[in-house]
């Protein structure tokens, strides 16, 4: 029976290792991948959502990578915004929340997967310069920049669009819709965006030949075909490549990764999908000893030069009008966008439990050793060194594993079994069991203890002392993009919304838009996916 175990688990590992093989292979081939994107607005106000889709492709054909970066960053070359959107089949529909602290200025907007821009700067990142006006927080008095092409307020005519259904003068009536749909010749889809303009200034257009310095850093990450990848580093002038690190990261749910140490003291944390996330907290398998470790940003570090031009806001008296509409367009969106509250995600079982203990549906004790001891036969509470251990039976072989098993709570490992042998469960909803060995990528374990709490808060036993607690938000849920110009079934309401379209028209499918109860001028922008370099741009409309 030992040997007939010994030889299958040989065969797993070998398995494994070819597929760990393989996975390495892929993810260390580079991609030359190209991303191209579009905004639902140039300008934006605190409170409000800036959508973005963009098209990534490898070689013609959408990208194998599963996660997009988007930043706002300051004229100081400082993020001020940064979301991660995942990418599904070569498309990522995300956004950005424009906070209250933002002040009035121009901000460069940049999307890239993790290692498109490694490949090309112009080519492998979007880049758009987005306007923020925030009431609160006017521009600073300055002027123009020099060097600075505008942009062509009409660059485009009605009959230049790869689209029908606005009249040839570009003039509609106010509160009057419009069916936009692809023109008889033209094959694939279009993405459209409508937002109000009014007075506003076109968005110069930036001169991103000599943007970046180039990078300065080694070695190129990991294209994420497989989902995120979170990566750190030990901070320790020897690295022992053979330590243990545990990454859990919690939120709305919660998801443990281990790793262990290159030589060069890198830590790669294969995370897939990873969403709902608002933290993490990683350990070494060494509890007491103190943790030298840092996590790594997985954004693109590097900033434009010092010389890059960023232009000046400039808003004049003249705009007032426009401002004001832009205002009550602002303060009103609450309305038509309900927040609704997002369920958390299902993803598959961490583990495949033996036994099952709703908590519940038996009194409970002060301490979690009385608790196994008096309802978990296939777990021994023990004394050992004058402290508390325990071991789980091993199922199939019918013999009590020697080790601790891997402890966990809401998938954060508990490496001093003596705390959580006195640890309170009040706070914990289910106890999960596993009799057999357990395998979590390079390392098993004698069986599994698993506790999960009602708040997926840990059942508030304390944070181990030499852990690290650090913020790191996971992918956006996507969002429905119906959102994004919501339908007012309620014709009494006043409808001021400043975006009036942003949707897709493909085929048979149209876009439907009006001006609502704002007039003056309208921007239209789009972009023509199959030729996304040469069929983009925007077009005025006026609404009277």
């Amino acid at each position: 029976m030992a040997v007939f175990i010994s030889k299958r688990k040989s065969v797993l590992l070998l398995v494994l290792g070819l597929i760990t093989l393989g996975y390495s292979k892929a993810q260390q081939e580079p991609l030359e991948e190209e991303v191209f994107a579009i905004t639902s607005d140039e300008y934006v106000m605190p409170g409000e959502l800036l959508w973005i889709e963009a098209r990534v492709t490898h070689q013609g054909k959408p990208t194998p990578s599963k996660v997009l970066y988007i930043e706002l960053l300051n004229r100081e070359g400082v993020p001020v915004v940064q979301e991660m959107a995942p990418i599904k089949n070569g498309i990522a529909e995300g956004y950005l929340p424009i906070n209250d602290l933002l002040p009035s200025d121009y901000y460069l907007l940049r999307a890239y997967t993790k290692v498109s821009p490694y490949f090309s700067v112009s080519k492998g990142m979007h880049h758009q310069f987005v306007a923020v006006i925030n009431p609160l927080l006017p521009p600073k008095a300055t002027l123009p920049t020099p060097g600075l092409v505008p942009k062509n307020p009409n660059e485009n005519s009605a009959q230049n669009l790869p689209l029908v259904g606005l009249p040839v003068d570009g003039v509609i009536k106010s509160g009057e819709s419009v069916s936009l749909r692809l023109k008889e010749d033209i094959v694939g889809d279009v993405t459209i965006a409508v937002s109000y303009l009014g007075d506003l200034p076109p968005v110069p257009l930036p001169d991103f030949t000599d943007l970046y310095a180039g990078p300065t850093f080694s070695p190129i990450p990991q294209p994420e075909i497989f989902g995120h990848i979170i990566q750190g580093r030990v901070l320790s002038a020897s690295v022992d490549t053979t330590i243990t690190h545990y990454l859990s990261a919690h939120g709305k749910t919660s998801k443990l990764m281990i790793s262990k140490p290159l030589p060069d003291g890198r830590l790669i944390f294969e995370a897939a999908e990873f969403q709902q996330f608002e933290f993490v907290i990683v350990q070494s398998e060494y509890p007491d000893s103190p943790l030298d470790f840092m996590l790594d940003s997985p954004f693109w570090p590097e900033k434009p030069r010092p010389s890059f031009l960023f232009p000046s806001l400039q808003l004049s008296e003249n705009l007032i009008g426009t401002l004001q509409n832009r205002l009550l367009a602002n303060q009103t969106s609450g309305y038509y966008y309900p927040e609704s509250p997002i369920e958390p995600l299902t993803y598959p079982p961490f583990l495949v439990a033996d036994y099952t203990y709703l908590m519940d549906d038996y009194n409970r004790f002060d301490d979690m050793a009385t608790v196994i001891r008096e309802y978990v036969p296939t777990v021994l509470v023990r004394r050992e060194n004058r402290r508390t251990i325990f071991k789980n039976v091993n199922k199939p072989a019918s013999v009590v594993f020697q080790n601790n098993p891997l402890i966990l709570i809401d998938a954060m490992p508990i490496l001093d079994s003596d705390a959580f042998s006195k640890f309170n469960p009040k706070e914990i909803k289910q106890m999960d069991i596993v009799n057999r060995e357990f395998y979590l990528d390079h390392k098993d374990y004698d069986g599994v203890i698993n506790l999960t709490s009602f708040e997926n808060d840990f059942g508030k036993f304390d944070l181990p002392k030499n852990a690290l607690f650090i913020a790191y938000k996971g992918l956006q849920i996507p969002r429905n993009t119906e959102l994004a110009r919501g339908k007012n079934t309620n014709r009494r309401s006043p409808d001021f919304r400043s975006l009036r379209a942003w949707c897709r028209a493909s085929g048979t499918t149209t876009c439907d838009f009006d001006t609502g109860l704002l007039s003056g001028k309208f921007q239209l922008r789009y972009i023509h996916w199959q030729r996304p370099l040469s069929n983009m741009g925007s077009i005025r409309i006026d609404a009277e």
